[in-house]
């Protein structure tokens, strides 16, 4: 329930579909950019950076950090969470 929880959170703050992350060092979510740069004709990299400025603009309270690599945008939780 509070993955859960946390999942809604960084969808709501960045406007992806993040899912629950299984690699180390890569935060507890994280969102794939790539099908979104095809529908937008855009480089996914691009599309993660944006995403992941807005979310650290956003109020949250289970996120602590959000960081784009490579085209995905990691969520890393706070210690609310």
């Amino acid at each position: 329930m509070a993955l859960q929880k946390f999942l809604d959170e960084c969808a709501k703050i960045s406007g992806l579909k993040p899912q629950a992350n299984t690699k180390d060092g890569r935060g507890l979510a994280s969102a794939n950019c790539f099908e979104l740069s095809r529908e937008q004709n855009k480089d996914p990299k691009e599309i993660a950076l944006k995403a992941a400025d807005k979310a650290g603009k956003r109020k949250k309270t289970l996120v602590a950090q959000v960081v784009a690599e490579n085209g995905y945008v990691n969520f890393f939780p706070s210690k609310k969470f």
